[in-house]
């Protein structure tokens, strides 16, 4: 998890003489969408011969993880405060659905229409942690249910869509 003794170590990392092994634990605590990127462009710092223009790339690098790591953090800091209607039968079954949804890859949800599949399993991924790095993706097959259920969700959450 993010902390902001992570954040600090980032800056730090900026600040300071910069090592590739300094950068790659750096790495995992950055945004999910840069990692990859970010792995990418260290293993080819790694292959430059020249020193000065190796320790310019890593400076430049650094930088870019260090924003990356921030905005992590700034999505964590703004985690709205997560609260399930109680009526609903996928609520009953939060526990269940959060520790499947932790231990694997794909899970399959199946329950009554009404039940609160669409609207409550995505508060469950947040309440897990899931879009704090990246995002949490949902489909619905018409453009008009997909906003109906973004705006049902950020209203839920008391927060705007978006």
């Amino acid at each position: 998890m993010l902390t902001d003794s992570t954040v600090k170590a980032a800056i730090a990392i900026h600040d300071a003489e910069i090592s590739v092994a300094a950068l790659a634990k750096a790495i995992p605590n950055s945004l999910s969408k840069d990692q990859h990127r970010f792995r990418q462009t260290l293993q080819s710092i790694k292959k430059q011969q020249d020193q000065t223009k190796q320790q310019q790339l890593m400076q430049q690098l650094s930088a870019k993880i260090a924003m990356s790591m921030q905005l992590r953090a700034q999505r964590l800091a703004a985690m709205p405060t997560i609260d399930y209607p109680a009526e609903l039968p996928v609520v009953g079954k939060k526990d269940d659905i959060k520790a499947a949804i932790a231990k694997h890859q794909v899970v399959i949800i199946a329950g009554e229409t009404g039940s609160g599949k669409t609207t409550q399993i995505p508060k469950i991924c947040l309440e897990l942690g899931r879009g704090v790095a990246g995002m949490i993706g949902h489909t619905q097959p018409r453009r008009l249910a997909a906003h109906s259920v973004s705006a049902r969700l950020a209203a839920q959450l008391k927060c705007p869509v978006g």
